[in-house]
């Protein structure tokens, strides 16, 4: 009996180190994949292998990169933004692995729009997969906008044209005062002053400046003739608002939007070019997943990645439509069922309506249910779509437009809150026009050298 006993424990032991020294973990820095539907087929093909997310976090980018650099990364695969990494220089610095062997990865990079493609790869060579898109845009809130007159074709489409539009309700309200409606909302009573317009209006106008220079691949400079007189107009236009603005927290003409979904009416985006020379440019920003050269599971990691990319994406976030140039249009994931359901009960209601020796109470009762059951299809039909078609074509069509800038010395790094201070103090007129813009190139030139 004792021997028996004796054997059983070692079989145990055997089969649990066994467990234990063939068990795997992938480890994600950023972000998780255990909720993306490859997932499950990834886990269901390596039962063995589970997959979890880092507990500490790298506050800045340098810090990110200066664990990779020294080798303390210890972290597989890791999910960082184009807006806060420095995409290129990751790739350049060997911190990327190589996908291009993945037949996989590379068809389905194929797919996606052209300056999406170019965040992830570089020299012809596959480094990252994006994971989800984003968009930062003002454009108007279309209900107020009608309401107070306008059509789509005073959408403006570039600075100054946005300026004038300003000017011009300065001049309606001046004459008309408008007690519902203001530019902009969202400040509190104790914040919103006289500071709040030009302040708003000049990081508008920089972080327009800003990307257009990026995209053009010119070193950041902000000393010129064009931004010192638009600047001065976002003062005079900006003092102004504020003095003819009712000063009741009602309705706004415009809104910030920040969020991985298009615009659902075509045409309600503004563009913020400086001039009609510059491209119309969309502010973007992608999340990718990258893995660790340095990992030891690059074969499963590389395998988790095509079956994500390979898998439908979850439809609460369909983000996923907007990396690829074939999507197609997509329903809220209970449109089926619920159209069913009620196309059903309807059916049901007027098989019962049909019947000669219905009466008139029965009637009347049936009646009701009958258009309680059509109105509720109309709601159902109304709100089907989770990304309209007309959205989704507006889309594709304004795709070659994405940008997504990177981080640069203002916003980032020991730059951070720069820009947004130094706003500020020309919106209250603690610093002039002229003074702004010198600051920023000699903040600017600074900054780049202690980086260097």
């Amino acid at each position: 009996m004792k021997n028996i006993t004796r054997f059983l424990c070692t079989l145990v032991s055997t089969i649990l180190l066994f467990s234990f020294a063939t068990a795997e973990t992938i480890t994600t820095y950023g972000g998780k994949l255990v909720y993306d539907l490859g997932y499950q087929d990834f886990q269901a093909e390596h039962p063995d292998v589970s997959c979890v997310q880092a507990e500490y976090v790298y506050s800045t980018p340098s810090q990110l990169t200066s664990a990779l650099l020294t080798r303390e990364f210890d972290c597989d695969m890791y999910l960082w933004s184009t807006a806060s990494a420095d995409w290129p220089s990751l790739m350049e610095k060997g911190f990327c692995a190589d996908l291009s062997d993945s037949k996989v990865l590379m068809e389905q990079i194929s797919r996606m729009h052209p300056q999406i493609v170019k965040q992830a790869m570089q020299d012809g060579r596959l480094y990252a997969w994006p994971k989800r898109i984003g968009f930062i845009y003002l454009q108007i809130a279309e209900d107020v906008w009608t309401k107070a007159g306008f059509t789509l074709a005073d959408v403006p489409q570039s600075f100054p044209e946005f300026l004038d539009f300003l000017e011009r309700w300065c001049d309606r309200i001046e004459e008309e005062p408008e007690a519902n409606i203001r530019v902009l909302t969202g400040w509190d009573a104790s914040s919103y002053t006289a500071a709040v317009y030009p302040a708003w209006l000049a990081r508008l106008l920089l972080d327009q400046a800003i990307m257009q220079q990026q995209y053009a691949e010119e070193s950041l400079h902000f000393d010129t003739p064009e931004l010192l007189a638009l600047l001065e107009r976002c003062d005079a236009v900006g003092r102004r608002l504020y003095q003819l603005e009712t000063r009741k927290e009602t309705y706004a003409l415009f809104e910030h939007s920040l969020q991985s979904a298009w615009p659902e009416q075509p045409g309600t985006m503004l563009s913020l070019r400086l001039n009609d020379a510059q491209p119309k440019l969309i502010e973007s920003y992608l999340n990718m997943w990258a893995i660790y050269p340095g990992s030891e599971r690059m074969a499963l990691c590389t395998e988790l990645l095509e079956k994500v990319a390979a898998a439908p994406c979850d439809r609460v976030q369909p983000s996923y439509l907007y990396l690829y140039q074939d999507s197609q249009p997509l329903y809220i994931d209970t449109y089926e069922a619920d159209l069913a359901e009620y196309t059903g009960r309807l059916s049901d209601v007027q098989a019962k309506l049909a019947q000669e020796d219905l009466t008139g109470d029965a009637r009347v009762e049936l009646e009701d249910e009958e258009a309680q059951y059509l109105e509720r299809l109309d709601f159902i039909e109304e709100h089907k779509w989770l990304v309209k078609p007309e959205q989704l074509v507006d889309y594709q069509a304004s795709a070659d437009g994405l940008f997504f800038p990177g981080p640069n010395v203002l916003t980032h790094g020991k730059g951070a809150g720069t820009l947004e201070n130094l706003c500020n103090q020309f919106g209250s007129r603690a610093i002039s026009a002229q003074q702004l813009l010198q600051e920023l190139d000699r903040m600017t030139r600074m900054l780049e050298l202690e980086g260097e």
